[in-house]
This record gives C-alpha cells, sequence and structure tokens, in this order.
C-alpha cells in the first residue's frame, strides 16, 4: 500500500516535470529584412509565453551590426522559469555593401584562382560590383564573368542573387612570379546588394 502511495507520486510529479514550460523552436523566417518588412516568427511551446523585444544598432555593438542596420532580438520566456528562446533579425538598409573574401585556394601556371561560397544570401541581389585591389580581377559568378580593373564598377551581375558560388582569379605580377611569398592570401571585391 506504502508502496503504490510513492508510485502515485512519482507518477504525479512526472507529469508535472514533462507539462512545464517548454519552447520546442523559436526562428525567424528571415534572418535579415529590409524597413518596412514584416518580421516573421515561427515558434511551437508548451506553456504561455511572453515575447520581449530589444533593439540594437552598430553604437550598441559595432562587433556584430554594421553601421546603418539594426538588430532585432526576440526573446520568449515564461513566468518565474528559466526557459526560454531567442530570435535574432537584422534590419539592413534598402541597399548596403558587403566584400566577397576569398583566400587563394590554386595557382594556374600564373593565374591565382580563389573560390568560395556566398550564403545565406537569397534575399539580396547585386546592385554593383567594385574592385577594392590594386589588380586586374576576372570574377565568375551566377554563370557569368566579368573583368574589372583596380577601383572600376561594373553592373554585370545585376540582379542576380548575392548567394552562390564566387570564384575570383588574378594574374601574378612578374614580382610574384619570382617570389611566391608575396602572393596575395586572399582576393576582394564589393558588392552593393538591395533587398529583392
Amino acid at each position: 500500500m506504502h508502496m503504490m502511495k510513492n508510485i502515485k507520486w512519482l507518477c504525479i510529479l512526472l507529469i508535472g516535470f514533462s507539462c512545464g514550460p517548454k519552447v520546442f523552436y523559436f526562428k525567424p523566417l528571415q534572418s535579415n529584412v529590409s524597413p518596412g518588412d514584416t518580421i516573421r516568427l515561427d515558434w511551437k511551446v508548451r506553456g504561455k509565453p511572453v515575447m520581449l523585444v530589444h533593439e540594437k544598432t552598430a553604437a550598441d555593438d559595432p562587433a556584430n551590426i554594421k553601421p546603418g542596420e539594426r538588430l532585432m532580438e526576440f526573446i520568449l520566456a515564461f513566468k518565474n522559469s528559466d526557459k526560454y528562446g531567442t530570435a535574432q533579425v537584422i534590419i539592413t538598409p534598402p541597399e548596403t555593401s558587403d566584400t566577397v573574401f576569398l583566400r587563394t585556394k590554386d595557382l594556374h601556371g600564373d593565374t591565382l584562382m580563389a573560390y568560395g561560397i556566398k550564403s545565406p544570401e537569397d534575399y539580396f541581389t547585386i546592385h554593383g560590383v567594385t574592385s577594392v585591389m590594386n589588380r586586374t580581377l576576372f570574377v565568375w559568378h551566377g554563370n557569368k564573368m566579368i573583368a574589372l580593373e583596380p577601383g572600376d564598377s561594373s553592373p554585370g551581375f545585376n540582379d542576380t542573387p548575392v548567394g552562390g558560388e564566387w570564384k575570383i582569379g588574378t594574374l601574378l605580377s612578374p614580382a610574384e612570379k619570382k617570389e611566391h611569398s608575396i602572393i596575395p592570401s586572399d582576393l576582394k571585391l564589393l558588392i552593393v546588394k538591395k533587398h529583392k
């Protein structure tokens, strides 16, 4: 009889713990939005949470937020519980710039190549690319190829998604052909991107 009572209380405790507040998932449908866009969050919880919202700018967190961007942090929390979930959404200006920065991978004769994937950026399209290196760059992206002279801008990739594979190539200078230790370890260019 005494054992049956203990089992009954144990069952009640287990049910109580299994029915406590819980966040199964809490996530934004898009991690980047443009000003005026609707921020959509998706969640599944057990219990009745409250949502807290914090906004940060580059002045608050310059290491993680670019100038002109805002970070919205959402916290889904339960009263008198340490269970919670967080989600972050970055609000970017309608048009902003970013650097495609690729480590050099291969040397084919006198041509240096760098490859990389820029992702996830499916909600941005390119609105221009500019060479930020003091050398001619050959750039492949979205089934297109363009040549960029130092400081030049090109609309060659306009309206193609930022995300996906990037490839940059450049010819070695006479000095670099003789001394491989001065070959650049990365190739980069600046892209202007805008929300689709």
